[in-house]
């Protein structure tokens, strides 16, 4: 009798030689078929039952099988629990009690799993197999080994900053990304962290920059507060067990005399047995450090310099890129990279495999910081700082972008960093609240990009200082920007006697400048007593806006409307300057060469003393009057005839008014103040103020 029963095939069962995921994929696979199997043996049962000798044997060759399948299947399920415990291990802890299946690394580096509950003492690498069980030999890659994907093994004609590329990140467990770790070295043999002891002992000696003075410092190997060099990545261990360091816990702090903690960890106390300061340098600890006493303080220490791994770069880079742009490479060289992934747990892969490229021959040169010169001081707020020429060398290309960096000297902080700068090639304004005032030390670097050759080297850093004071309202600073315009000097109110810096409009406060031409003073030929004032524009300005018609007074209406309610350059408080103070803006910022009028003003109507043009006794400090050569042309670039910001030599309105039908106004060639027709037109320039 056939037997027609068919015996399905089982997957591949799981080997002890299969990775983590590869063992867990065919486990379940495996574990999955045997309901099926189960079903296709009893039926095979079933009709072996109903033969004789043929059918026995199959019978027999059946419960083989099944019992090997039961028998996989407990092997499937203790491999997967040998998996977990592996994922799970800790060192093993004599005083720690493990359950079945809890696991433990024991002193030889090998995965143990417990074989009974409270298993206690039992340690694992002695055990007679009674009590464990060893798993594996290795810890699995729970972070999956990298490949260097770009630029590929052997490229040649590299940018000088090459864009290096890693394959995908990849975890076991699905456990994010944390970050990357770049190397590249000259040659294909890496250096590895090492670990190195220092004995450190308290003696009397010479106080780092204690100016000669003497007392108790460090001595580390016998050597007195030394100047150390430590390696990135590398462990230091700051052995303080000697007697002598009771009383002195060395501590590690930045340059700014801020303790720095990263990768700092301390045991015990100083002068007792097994006293120490462990220090792993982090990858991105600053270059320039110190240690020092917390007691005591940094006379007891000295620097500290820390320094890549690599002879070229060991960079740390936090987040979930896999790419990375390196600093700039020397040119026609060749060079070893590789790459290491960290997940959020801490947990690390292996390096990549080591692969080499070469840069190449042609790149863009490094520039220089031509201004301000090195070592200038006295630099204000916002000073203009400029690049040698952009150049390639051994070929040609095109300056695309520039990157900007200026660092504080005190701390190393970058306080301001441009970026890929595709505007400010060769020069840059540095921006407001940038730099500190009271001679602050700042270095400034530069590098550029070309096209096709990319970035160049940074340029060497250049120093400079910074000005005492950034501004103040006094004389010296009369030019200066500031408060949405430029500072014009002080006057004095004749209507509240308060002292007010005048804060003259740039070239779009004007209406010659803006296009907008001349205005009339007022449409008609009237009286406006609120208008007699020489010093005091702002009050004119607000009661035309509060209590007038203000469409009657275009020069004032043009203020209100394009630059009032505008909020120009941030502000709203813009208005027509009064006589004296229209004269402040032409003594400070005259526009041409041409002689001055030395004549007099009129000697009727409000405001007329016959006194000599551009006499101010409103302002602060009182002006005299004009000669022929005095004021001369100012020397304020943009105030300069036809630069940005100058005022058209020919006449502007003041809000002062002289009788009912004129008001004064001046002229910007030769600084003529006189009266004309309110009705007539001319042109406008707002001005703000300050009190001061």
């Amino acid at each position: 009798m056939a037997i027609n029963q068919d015996i399905s095939n089982l997957p591949t069962p799981p080997s002890r030689s299969d990775s983590p995921s590869d063992f867990s994929d065919k486990a379940d696979s495996f574990l999955g078929a045997l309901p099926q199997l189960q079903t296709e043996l009893n039926t095979y049962a079933d009709e072996a039952n109903s033969t004789q000798t043929a059918v026995n044997t199959s019978a027999s060759n059946a419960a083989t099988s099944e019992q090997n399948a039961a028998q996989s299947a407990s092997d499937a399920e203790a491999f997967s629990d040998a998996a977990a415990a592996i994922v799970n291990a800790a060192a093993f802890e004599a005083t720690t009690t493990y359950n079945i299946n809890d696991a433990a690394i024991g002193s030889d580096g090998n995965t143990y799993r417990s074989l009974t509950d409270n298993n206690t003492g039992n340690d694992p690498v002695a055990d007679d197999g009674s009590n464990w069980l060893q798993l594996t030999a290795t810890t699995p890659d729970l972070v999956l080994t990298p490949e260097n994907i770009s630029p590929s093994d052997g490229a040649t004609g590299a940018l000088l900053t090459p864009e290096l590329e890693g394959s995908s990140y990849g975890s076991l467990y699905g456990v994010p990304m944390a970050s990357a770790r770049w190397q590249i070295n000259t040659t294909s043999t890496f250096p590895e962290p090492t670990t190195e002891t220092k004995a450190i002992t308290v003696a009397t000696g010479t106080l780092y920059e204690g100016g000669g003075s003497t007392g108790n410092v460090f001595y580390v190997d016998g050597n007195e507060n030394p100047a150390l060099t430590l390696t990135r990545g590398s462990t230091y261990v700051f052995d303080q067990s000697d007697a002598s360091n009771t009383g002195h816990p060395l501590r590690i702090q930045t340059t700014s005399d801020t303790q720095y903690t990263d990768g700092v960890t301390v045991e015990g106390t100083p002068g007792s047995a097994g006293a120490k300061t462990i220090f792993v340098v982090p990858l991105d600890a600053p270059t320039d450090l110190e240690y020092y006493c917390t007691v005591h303080g940094l006379g007891m220490g000295g620097p500290i310099t820390t320094e890549a791994l690599t002879d070229v770069e060991d960079t740390l880079v936090t987040g979930t890129a896999t790419t990375y742009t390196t600093e700039s490479l020397s040119p026609d060289s060749q060079f070893f990279w590789r790459v290491q992934y960290a997940d959020t747990d801490g947990v690390t892969s292996d390096f990549s495999e080591a692969t080499t490229f070469t840069t190449a021959n042609i790149f863009t040169d490094q520039p220089t910081i031509t201004e301000p010169a090195d070592g200038a001081t006295d630099i204000a707020e916002q000073p203009i700082i400029e690049s040698s020429a952009f150049n390639t060398v051994n070929g040609s290309d095109t300056h695309v972008a520039s990157q900007w960096v200026i660092t504080r000297t005190s701390d190393g902080v970058d306080v301001f960093d441009s970026g890929e700068d595709t505007s400010n090639l060769e020069s840059i304004q540095v921006p407001a609240g940038i730099l500190d005032e009271g001679g602050e030390n700042y270095t400034v670097k530069v590098r550029h990009k070309g096209s096709t050759y990319g970035f160049s080297a940074y340029s060497p850093d250049s120093g400079f200082s910074t000005s005492s004071v950034f501004f103040e309202f006094t004389p010296s600073f009369i030019g200066t920007a500031t408060e949405g315009g430029f500072y014009a000097g002080n006057i004095v109110s004749d209507e509240d006697n308060q002292t007010y810096a005048i804060i003259v409009s740039d070239g779009d406060g004007d209406t010659d400048r803006t296009g907008a031409g001349s205005k009339e003073w007022r449409t008609s030929q009237t009286g406006l007593t609120e208008a007699q004032t020489l010093a005091d524009g702002k009050s004119v300005m607000d009661h035309i806006v509060n209590n007038e018609t203000l469409s009657d007074f275009p020069a004032f209406e043009w203020i209100q409307t394009t630059l009032n309610d505008a909020n120009y350059n941030g502000y709203s408080d813009w208005y027509l300057p009064a006589r004296d103070e229209l004269e402040l803006i032409y003594r400070h910022f005259k526009p041409t060469t041409e002689d001055n009028n030395d004549g007099t003003r009129d000697s009727s109507g409000f405001g007329g003393d016959g006194a000599t043009y551009g006499t101010n006794n409103s302002s602060d400090p009182n002006g005299s009057g004009y000669t022929t050569s005095d004021p001369s042309q100012t020397s304020i670039t943009n105030f300069q005839d036809g630069g940005a910001d100058y005022l058209t030599d020919s006449d502007y309105w003041s809000s002062t008014e002289y009788d009912a039908s004129n008001s004064w106004r001046q002229v910007f060639d030769n600084g003529t103040q006189f009266n004309y027709f309110k009705d007539n037109t001319s042109r406008v320039r707002a001005v703000r103020r300050i009190a001061v």
